[in-house]
């Protein structure tokens, strides 16, 4: 059964959520995959986090 898409203020919170992510990221000199490493996880994942949309 296919969900039903995010309401459009969700998807407004996570591009938001992603933007202030980014600036942080931009302000401490990091790259993307800097970041990624740091936290364990994928740079593929981060950067679907850092755009607001959801890890897959």
């Amino acid at each position: 059964m296919p969900s039903e898409p995010p309401l459009d203020w969700v998807l407004a919170r996570r591009r938001a959520i992603g933007d202030q992510i980014r600036a942080a990221r931009l302000h401490a000199n990091l790259t993307q995959q800097a970041v990624a490493e740091r936290a364990g996880m994928d740079k593929a994942i981060y950067v679907r986090v850092e755009r607001g949309h959801p890890p897959r």
